[in-house]
């Protein structure tokens, strides 16, 4: 693992990368996976553990950077257009290596998910995306609603908490997000499948408290009917845990090391994807 950094626009952007592959590997034949983070995450954090596991498992590179104005990467995001750049300026810096774009796969968890299916869309990448979301606009007002109907359900009821809550979503959608903030997600899955290049979606089956299943990325997927070209995986597929756990934050952050099948299949897909041998 070595620090690097990367110049994005007018930020210079503080990253890792976790070389697997032999240095003797021409740039043309390395196979890369870059990592964008989800929401406060940075490239100090544990998740370098888990992405050094995967680049050993999946018998490719890492790349990880900090978006700008998070951890030691200058400059801050004054729209979803800049943290995009942030992602393509990682692209770039692979592909004026050498390295093709079919040898290189955007994994986003979380926030990540919605900045990295943008990205690869654009740059014409593979995309594997993990407890992500069909977009902004569309999981604020139901996670607004969520959290509203969870305080008032004590004190109004299930029926009038749930009419409260829905009105109180409702607002929160025609205020936030703004046009600056969609990362509509769904809406560019298949400008990535006309390029020739895959996508692999996972979220947790019910959903969980920082995406609602009716906004996770899986739920849009399934609702177009692309189910034939998007590979798609779950966790927690049992609804007792949804009924038992009272903090489905847990849900949203659990490593995929919890979820050893899971995981496994994912990161045979990826390698699919990649196509590298098993």
């Amino acid at each position: 693992m070595r620090n690097i950094a990367i110049q994005s626009d007018k930020a210079l952007l503080d990253g890792v990368e976790i070389m697997t592959q032999s240095p003797s590997t021409p740039p043309e034949k390395q196979k890369w996976i870059i990592a964008l983070n989800g929401n406060n995450a940075v490239v100090s954090s544990d998740s370098n553990a888990e992405h050094a596991l995967y680049a050993r498992r999946t018998h490719t590179n890492f790349l990880s950077c900090d978006y700008r104005g998070v951890g030691n990467s200058t400059g801050f995001p004054s729209s979803e257009k800049d943290l995009i750049t942030d992602a393509e300026s990682m692209v770039e810096y692979l592909k004026k290596k050498g390295v093709p774009p079919e040898n290189i796969l955007l994994y986003g968890r979380s926030l990540g998910g919605g900045i990295a299916a943008q990205t690869a869309a654009k740059k014409g990448v593979h995309l594997a995306t993990a407890m992500s979301f069909s977009s902004l606009q569309k999981t604020v007002p139901l996670l607004v609603r969520n959290a509203a109907m969870k305080t008032t359900v004590a004190f109004l009821g299930v029926l009038l908490s749930y009419l409260l809550s829905s009105f109180v979503g409702y607002v929160a959608g025609k205020l936030l997000p703004s046009k600056d903030w969609s990362l509509n997600s769904s809406s560019v899955l298949q400008d990535i499948r006309k390029k020739g290049r895959q996508v692999a979606v996972l979220n947790a089956r019910y959903g969980d408290n920082i995406i609602p299943h009716e906004a996770s990325l899986r739920a849009a997927v399934k609702a177009n009917q692309a189910e034939k070209s998007i590979a798609l995986f779950t966790t927690h597929d049992d609804p007792q845990i949804l009924r038992e756990q009272h903090d489905f934050a847990e849900i949203h952050n659990d490593p995929l090391s919890k979820h050893p099948e899971v995981e496994a299949a994912f990161l045979k897909e990826i390698r699919h994807m990649l196509q590298i041998d098993d």
